[in-house]
């Protein structure tokens, strides 16, 4: 595992493994919420392939609805 390295004023030297730690972790986390972005997406676009354009869907709903209104009166 790598660590940050850096030097005090007094000349002793510290690392910062949390750091290196945060930043790994960060890059993960990064990839992950991509990557469910993706799927989102994809699966969005496939569903509006499945069902159609979302303004065709809506119209005929709307001629379902008057069909029904037709066959009560």
């Amino acid at each position: 595992m790598w660590c940050v390295m850096g030097e005090r004023d007094n000349g002793d030297m510290w690392c910062k493994k949390e750091q290196a730690i945060t930043i790994r972790t960060r890059e993960r986390e990064v990839r992950a919420m991509r990557k469910i972005e993706r799927e989102v997406k994809a699966m969005s676009k496939k569903r509006e392939e499945r069902e159609g354009n979302g303004e065709e869907r809506r119209r005929d709903i709307g001629n379902e609805e008057g069909e029904i209104g037709e066959r009560r009166q």
